[in-house]
Order: C-alpha cells, then structure tokens, then sequence
C-alpha cells in the first residue's frame, strides 16, 4: 500500500472496525481493547464537532 493510502487508512475507523471484528473472531487477540479505544475516541470527537455546528445548522 503506498505511505499516502496508509495514511487515510490510519484515520478511517472502519479500519479500526474491521480489526476488531478480525481480532474478536479469528484471532482473540488482545488488540480489541486498542481499536475499542480508538473507536470510542473517535466517536466523542464526532459527537462535540456534531454538538457544536448543530446550532448553526438549524438557524
């Protein structure tokens, strides 16, 4: 994969999402806490930018 796609890759959580599963079901690996993690941060990150143009949204 060149280094810009892994770049993008790094940032997608549905790269996170996939290890997880991949983590979870193949192997039991303990990288699940890890992707969880990030999957948790990135969902507060969405959720405070969300919270913060949705006033300016609707006016």
């Amino acid at each position: 994969m060149p280094h810009w796609l892994q770049l993008i890759a790094r940032v997608n959580p549905l790269t996170y999402v996939v290890e997880l599963l991949r983590s979870f079901l193949v192997t039991g690996n303990p990288v699940v806490l890890r992707c969880f993690g990030i999957l948790v941060l990135d969902v507060l990150v969405i959720a405070t930018i969300s919270a913060w143009l949705y006033p300016k949204a609707v006016y």
